[in-house]
């Protein structure tokens, strides 16, 4: 059994208290990366063999569960209950909030059973389960929030607000499960 779990935060801010002049671009970023890797196997086997008979079990079971709670922000702001202005000269104003989170998962769970008997009964039983539970959750915010970002300089100046976000879950499961029985009898010849 394997339990994973990520939980984070990922703030980038600036609050503006008063009206700013800046010479030069500002770049705000918030990136956040979160990966899970897992790999779980049980295997299980069971012999039996006797002369009056034979019982054999076999069971296997694997499990994997991953969370990846994830929070990435990215934020220029007033202070509470203001508003104010940003401006720039040359260069650009840039808020950019950007999420990645990925979870691999291989797991096999595998049970073999063999069982035998010279007379009466041979018994085999085999069982096998891999179960793989995988969840990414979380916000990706890119804001501004009560400022007026200003480009003023001669110099061409981009403003850009952007928020990515990019997850993906991979499992790979499988379960294999055999079993054999063989019973036989010897019979004697008569004179």
């Amino acid at each position: 059994i394997a339990i994973n779990r990520i939980g984070m935060d990922v703030l980038a801010t600036v609050e503006v208290a008063q009206d700013l002049s800046l010479d030069h671009g500002m770049s705000v970023v918030a990136l956040g990366n979160t990966n899970i890797e897992a790999e779980v196997a049980s295997s299980s086997v069971a012999i039996a063999a006797a002369p009056r008979g034979g019982i054999s079990a076999s069971l296997s079971f694997t499990m994997a569960n991953n969370d990846i709670d994830s929070v990435v922000k990215a934020s220029v702001r007033s202070a509470p209950n203001q508003h104010h202005s940003l401006s720039a000269q040359s260069g650009d104003i840039v808020v950019q909030a950007t999420r990645s989170g990925q979870i691999s998962v291989d797991g096999i769970a595998t049970a073999v059973a063999v069982s035998a008997g010279q007379s009466g009964s041979a018994f085999s039983l085999s069982g096998g389960a891999t179960l793989s539970r995988n969840q990414i959750v979380g916000e990706t915010l890119a804001e501004v929030n009560s400022v007026d970002l200003l480009a003023l300089g001669a110099d061409a100046v981009d403003v850009s607000i952007t928020a990515d976000d990019s997850t993906a879950i991979e499992a790979l499961v499988r379960t294999v499960a055999a079993s054999v029985s063989h019973r036989w009898q010897i019979r004697g010849s008569g004179s």
